[in-house]
């Protein structure tokens, strides 16, 4: 399984629709056989489909859910009811979609198979029934999107900013009508846009008959925990994941929820059962706190978007003490939007590198920290950067907060993690 899926690596990444069409078609098209939430944006897609799968869980149903990267295991990029596939399915499916995948010219790529790998267990292919429900992130963009055969029962774009540029567009109207390309025709739009993103998803729901629901328009979710949604009004709702970022998240999840339930003709959601679903949500890598002495906190702020809201939640930690940056950005990144929002907040950075071919360069990564003010280093590979971080922040009464790449982040949280078992 591991060695397929590797050899598909080297093909990139290539967007359009035939060949993930294709495959599909030689499955027996596995993405007819449930019906999909589909979560497109630039930042917060992962989030808002947790939110999204706690809720529809809570009423009651058995929920897919597809996200990527992952960060320590493939296994976490397909979900039922929050368990990871397990690796006898994920062995049979990768099976499956390996001789489906012979006759194809070109071949699919790593995340078409992996897309189809996904659907293929919400369809019940390897035992069982289907899934009542599935979550489905779109990788990138949306339009040409391998997740976007799907017809679903509602969209979600949580927010638009350049990303990807060499893919999706120079502009943030180019980006925005690459992620509005998940919109169908006459399928509920979730929304947290704003500005000429807005504009531009307004349009294209317009153009094709689909409802459309914005963010601080239709619905919200206040600071104080208070809903204003399309039909349910709840005050005091508290969120599983940390940052005031994710009450957007959560807002457009709870939203979507209600046109997915709708739309489906199931009853709405009650009270009770969003308050524990929001509540209990979870979500790895997304301030996540996995040592307390010292206090290490990781989070995949990999965009300068990202970056921002991070910086938003560390001017509420002053009271941590000083903070230890490991920061760990990949070349096709733009560094320096990524650490100008973190740079005020930070006593010493760590730059390091994933084990990744994208890995930046971190000599010329340092001398643009240190031009920006910070008092920067360079330790590779990450697991060094973490242990050096983690034994000057408990020498200096500080705490380490380690960002940037998701992958980045995986390594640190596996070791990490390793550490403490062996502890």
């Amino acid at each position: 399984m591991d060695a397929y899926l590797v050899h598909l690596t080297r093909f990139g990444v290539k967007l359009g629709l035939s060949t993930i069409t294709g495959l599909l078609t030689a499955l027996g098209d596995p993405h007819r056989a449930f019906p999909a939430a589909h979560v497109a944006g630039t930042n917060g897609k992962g989030s808002t489909a947790v939110f999204l799968d706690a809720l529809l869980r809570a009423a009651g149903m058995t929920v897919g859910r597809y996200t990527s990267p992952h960060l320590e295991d493939f296994s976490e990029r397909i979900t039922v009811n929050g368990r990871p596939i397990r690796d006898a399915a994920l062995v049979r499916l990768t099976a499956r979609v390996a001789e489906a995948a012979r006759p194809l010219d070109p071949p699919p790529t790593f995340f078409e198979a992996a897309t189809a790998i996904g659907f293929a267990r919400f369809a019940g292919l390897a035992g069982g029934r289907a899934v009542d429900a599935a979550v489905v992130e779109v990788g990138m963009g949306g339009r040409f999107d391998a997740t976007n055969v799907l017809t679903p029962k509602v969209c979600v774009i949580t927010n638009v900013s350049l990303e990807h540029t060499a893919h999706l567009g120079p502009t943030v109207a180019a980006v925005a009508g690459e992620k509005a390309g998940i919109v169908k025709p006459g399928v509920p739009v979730v929304t947290g846009a704003t500005g000429e993103a807005l504009d531009v998803v307004r349009a294209r729901a317009a153009e094709a008959g689909a409802p459309l629901y914005a963010l601080g328009q239709d619905f919200d979710l206040s600071g104080e925990g208070a809903y204003r949604g399309l039909t349910a009004a709840w005050d005091g709702l508290r969120l599983g994941l940390e940052g005031a970022h994710q009450r957007t998240n959560a807002a457009l999840a709870l939203a979507a929820a209600e046109r997915f339930l709708a739309a489906e003709g199931r009853p709405p959601l009650g009270e009770a059962a969003a308050r524990k679903a929001l509540a209990s949500a979870r979500w790895p890598g997304r301030l996540e706190t996995v040592l307390h002495r010292p206090r290490v906190v990781l989070d995949c702020a990999h965009n300068g978007g990202a970056a921002r809201a991070l910086a938003d939640h560390l001017a509420t930690q002053a009271d941590r003490g000083p903070l230890w940056l490991v920061l760990g950005v990949l070349s096709d990144k733009d560094f320096e939007a990524i650490l100008a929002p973190l740079c005020a907040f930070a006593h010493r950075v760590v730059l390091t590198a994933p084990d990744s071919p994208r890995r930046g360069d971190l000599e010329a990564q340092a001398a643009a920290a240190r031009r920006m003010g910070a008092n920067a280093r360079a330790v590779a590979p990450v697991p060094a950067a973490v242990a050096d971080a983690v034994r000057d922040a408990a020498a200096g009464g500080g705490w380490v907060l380690v960002t940037g790449s998701i992958y980045t982040v995986g390594e640190a949280r596996a070791h990490l993690r390793a550490a403490d078992r062996a502890a």
